[in-house]
């Protein structure tokens, strides 16, 4: 079971990377992290 905090935090790694900081990667990360918790809610 995934908890909502952990998937939040683990979508903040995707989209707060130092590496690439690009807008396109945040947005799809955010919507990755939609979808998921929509499905598993």
């Amino acid at each position: 079971m995934l908890d909502l905090a952990s998937l939040a935090r683990w979508a903040g790694t995707l989209t707060i990377s130092p590496w690439r900081p690009s807008t396109s990667r945040i947005t799809t990360g955010l919507a990755a992290t939609y979808l998921f918790a929509a499905a598993h809610l």
